[in-house]
């Protein structure tokens, strides 16, 4: 599914005058996916693991943004589930395992096929997901070492096991677009987060992706931003590496699956 292609050219940021970046290379939002059917099962999940028996790590945001943020990540996972069995592959199910302090998840899509002696292979991939005025698919620097291995896993050794990084993104944005306001720290009540966000058509689009040699030449090539800096008006305050939308691969690289 994934296969080795012809290398890409990645872009640098734009460096303006007073010092901040800006994104160049773009591609267009076109809404085509609704993953509307698993947004309770999803609300579920974030109420969970963040007001609920489950953890997820601060990063600087209050609970409320990370509700967010679990939400917008969950439905784009669901968004790929949904167009890769269109294709035509075996896709596992994506993950709504509530997990406690210290339990990372082993990746967030998986597909089973076949290596190339013809015995078993799962498939790992990864999804990022923003909202559809955004075009830049990030990678937290920390999470990654030089070789494309991600640290973040319970056993302190790091997974080179993902194939690839999919960009997703979402409309509506959780943060505006008429939606009643879910803010700061204070448990809203899953029953009033319900009445928020259950009758909303949440639609995605899959804007491309890296592959694991991408990823590496993007190491490479230092694409990453520090601490601090701004883009546009954001200031960002975590390091990542990126990818601007119109340097992804496009996802019709990806075919129908042929049946055997």
């Amino acid at each position: 599914m994934i296969q080795l292609a012809s290398p890409k050219k990645f872009n640098p940021l734009k460096k303006g005058s007073d010092g901040s970046y800006s994104v160049f290379s773009k591609k267009h939002f076109k809404s085509k996916i609704d993953v509307s059917e698993f947004a309770i099962e999803c609300i579920d999940h974030a109420y969970e693991l963040i007001w609920g028996s489950g953890y997820m790590k601060p990063n600087g945001r209050n609970k409320s943004t990370r509700f967010k943020d679990l939400l917008k990540g969950k439905l784009g996972e669901f968004a790929l589930y949904k167009h890769l069995l269109g294709l035509g592959y075996e896709v596992e199910y994506p993950d709504l395992t509530i997990r406690g302090r210290g339990k990372w998840d082993n990746g967030d899509i998986f597909i089973k096929g076949k290596n190339q002696e013809g015995n078993g292979e799962i498939k790992k991939l990864s999804v990022k997901t923003a909202y559809y005025f955004s075009d830049l698919l990030l990678l937290r620097k920390e999470e990654w070492d030089s070789q494309g291995g991600y640290l973040y896993t319970e056993n302190g050794i790091p997974d080179y096991s993902y194939k690839a990084f999919f960009f997703c993104r979402m409309r509506p944005n959780l943060d505006g677009d008429g939606i009643s306001s879910i803010e700061g720290d204070d448990n809203p009540g899953l029953e009033n987060l319900y009445k928020s966000l259950q009758d909303i058509r949440f639609s995605m689009d899959i804007a491309g992706y890296i592959n694991m040699d991408d990823f590496k030449r993007i190491i490479s090539q230092g694409l990453f931003f520090e601490s601090g800096v701004y883009i546009g008006k954001k200031k960002w305050d975590e390091s990542f590496y990126y990818c601007q939308s119109g340097d992804l691969r496009d996802i019709d690289e990806i075919k129908r699956k042929r049946k055997d």
